[in-house]
Parts: structure tokens; C-alpha cells; sequence
């Protein structure tokens, strides 16, 4: 017996992941959680293993969800049109997803490096002029978006920890 499980060691993390995530998600869903009730209330939408997910991080990703929606849709993607395809909870269930899996990435030290980070950063196309990053366009971005360089860098890395662990 404990040499199948150890045959099928990451099987059986990944199915545990899977039934944590499960849990999660039923509970934010079914119990009508505190801070996550059709809307979000509170300074947080959900707890995961004791991480919290702010509200802020719920918007930035919400926002990201609807562009990426208005640049397929055009002009007929409407916030009743996001209302119905569950918009809220899909971003909701993504953020608790992420939680776990940069949860589990960190325990495996997949962490990403601050070196790993700036390369990333540095890469965007839309921080670049002329093939190079120009900390100007970088600056501007984070002023229009409202978000300070460490949140931002928060959740890109968050992002690269996620596609790290992914692969």
C-alpha cells in the first residue's frame, strides 16, 4: 500500500490540490462567505489556507478579465453581459486557484527570483521604447492604473510563480 502511494506521490498531490481547491471554492460559494457576497464587501474576497485575498487584488483582476472581454466583444460586452457569464465568481475561483498553486510552488521553492522578477518587468512591450525599458513609460503605467510599484510587482510576481509551477 505505501508503495503505490509512493509510486503515485504527485498524483496524489495534485488530486489533494484539487480537493482543497474544491473545498475552498464550495465554501466562498455555498456558505455565502463574510466578505464575498455578489459583490465584493470587506477588505478581502477569500481566505486560502490562511492567505487572504484583498479586495484591491479582486479588482485588478476583474478589470484584466473585463478588457481582455470588451477587446473580443467590442462594444456589445456590457456588465449585465459579465453579470451573467458569472464574471465575478470566475475571478474569484482564478484568485483562489492562483493562492493554491503559489502556495504549493513556494513550498517546492519555486519562488521567483528578484532578478527573475526585473527581467520579466523589463520585457513588457508596453514599458519598452526603442527595444529597451524606459522607467519613464513604466512609471506612467502604474499612474494610470492607480497601482503602486510594489503591488504591481506583487502580482507579477505572483503571475511568474504561477507559470513557474505550472510548467
Amino acid at each position: 500500500m505505501i508503495g503505490a502511494m509512493r509510486r503515485y506521490r504527485r498524483l496524489l498531490q495534485i488530486g489533494l490540490l484539487l480537493v482543497i481547491a474544491a473545498f475552498v471554492i464550495t465554501s466562498v460559494v455555498v456558505s455565502g462567505s463574510n466578505t464575498f457576497r455578489g459583490g465584493v464587501e470587506g477588505d478581502s474576497v477569500a481566505t486560502v489556507n490562511g492567505e487572504t485575498i484583498p479586495v484591491d487584488r479582486y479588482h485588478r483582476r476583474y478589470q484584466a478579465y473585463v478588457d481582455a472581454y470588451a477587446q473580443v466583444y467590442r462594444d456589445r460586452f456590457t456588465p449585465e453581459i459579465a453579470e451573467r457569464m458569472g464574471l465575478p465568481q470566475q475571478v474569484v475561483n482564478d484568485l483562489v486557484q492562483e493562492a493554491l498553486v503559489v502556495q504549493q510552488a513556494r513550498a517546492e521553492g519555486f519562488e521567483v527570483t528578484d532578478a527573475e522578477l526585473n527581467a520579466q518587468i523589463q520585457a513588457i512591450p508596453a514599458f519598452q521604447e526603442g527595444g529597451r525599458f524606459a522607467l519613464k513609460r513604466y512609471q506612467e503605467f502604474l499612474k494610470r492604473r492607480g497601482l503602486g510599484a510594489s503591488a504591481f510587482e506583487a502580482d507579477v510576481r505572483r503571475e511568474v510563480t504561477r507559470m513557474k509551477a505550472e510548467r
